[in-house]
């Protein structure tokens, strides 16, 4: 009985098959054929490797194609963050794409770099054409680094000077303004109360001109107290992010990483 069920339920889906089969050739009969292919939200993801995930090529029967296994494959892309695919008859194929918003420039453990997002997706992909994103840092940074710039971002003149953010011990950041390393001040904030540490920060500058002092160093990590240490080379000039066309390595040994 159970064999009889099994050759019952083959014959079925041999049936389906032929079905589908004899759907796509009378589609592809009547003019269903692939004639465009619509993209629309690319900014960054290659032409090339959108028709790859698409795997249609023009005059192949529309109703052959897989919208849902073509999504898939588009956000396997490291551009891509959300695709949404369409069969529009009688012959379109429409793709819309959110493409990942870089936020900065992760130095992984080995001293590589790759873009990261706002979500902490590190992408794959070229990062010459983003020489003025900050260089972030240490265990858990990219996970972590939309947080930090959310609070920066409360306070728009130090945020424009920020070239660099060390994650502590996942914990806490050190920040650096104006330059990595030499040149650089190495701003240490505490583990919570980051945005009134930043608040305090900037009216500290608005009223005695802290950040344009010869300071390497300012710890913010005490509530009630200001730590600074002044450079021991003052004259030394301040080389900007902005200025290289590749990420400077942070110094994650020493003074950066103290918890």
């Amino acid at each position: 009985m159970a064999a009889r069920s099994e050759a019952v339920a083959g014959v079925v889906t041999d049936a389906l098959h032929v079905a589908d089969r004899s759907v796509i050739n009378t589609g592809a009969a009547v003019g269903l054929r692939v004639s465009q292919i619509k993209v629309d939200g690319r900014a960054n993801t290659r032409g090339e490797d959108i028709l790859g995930a698409i795997g249609m090529a023009w005059g192949q029967p529309l109703l052959a194609f897989d919208p849902t296994a073509a999504r898939a494959r588009l956000e396997s892309l490291p551009w891509v963050r959300q695709a949404t695919v369409e069969r529009r008859l009688p012959s379109t194929i429409f793709v819309h794409l959110i493409e990942r918003t870089p936020i900065a420039v992760w130095q992984t453990a080995d001293e590589t770099f790759a873009l990261v997002d706002a979500d902490g997706v590190a992408m794959d992909v070229n990062i010459s054409a983003f020489p003025g994103l900050p260089v972030i840092a240490g265990d858990g940074a990219p996970e972590a680094a939309a947080d930090l710039f959310t609070m920066l971002s409360a306070e728009p003149d130090l945020n424009g000077r920020v070239k660099a953010a060390v994650r502590v011990g996942k914990r806490r950041w050190n920040v650096w303004l104006d330059a990595i390393g030499p040149g650089g001040i190495d701003i240490r904030l505490p583990e919570s109360g980051v945005v009134e540490a930043l608040a305090r920060l900037t009216a500290l500058d608005r009223t005695e001109g802290l950040l344009r002092r010869d300071l390497a160093m300012i710890d913010l990590r005490l509530p009630d107290r200001l730590i600074v240490r002044v450079t021991e080379t003052a004259d030394t000039p301040a080389v900007g992010a902005s200025q290289r066309r590749t990420p400077q390595a942070l110094p994650l040994r020493g003074p950066a990483q103290d918890a």
